[in-house]
């Protein structure tokens, strides 16, 4: 769904807009250097949505995608390879379907701390 198409759906309060990657996190085509798809990615979403990375594997670059996730308003998460995949992916549905918070601003006010 594109953004725009937001306002047009009348989408409930409590909706957020999201890209889920799957991924195996290695880049084999197109740009591969790591830091220039972090910098795309962030400039196409342009803080309009939050990504949701999933690496898939023992292998994955979590790494690359946990940055990228939080540079993104998301979040990245490993499935591994050894254990079910569908509980593991049960849990991360279970994490973003009902999101709590949205762009939450915390400010501390400063005080001067005297012995």
């Amino acid at each position: 769904m594109l953004v725009k198409d937001r306002q047009e759906e009348k989408l409930p309060e409590r909706s957020i807009d999201m890209i889920i990657l799957l991924t195996d996190g290695m880049p084999n085509a197109g740009v591969s250097n790591i830091g220039e798809i972090q910098t795309n990615v962030h400039s196409a979403m342009g803080g309009n949505m939050s990504l949701f990375c999933l690496g898939f594997g023992n292998d994955v670059d979590y790494s690359f995608l946990d940055v990228m996730s939080k540079q993104n308003k998301g979040m990245a998460r490993r499935i591994y390879e050894g254990s079910d995949a569908a509980v593991q992916l049960q849990g991360f549905y279970e994490e973003v379907a009902s999101p709590l918070l949205l762009e939450v601003d915390l400010r501390y006010p400063r005080t001067q701390w005297t012995p």
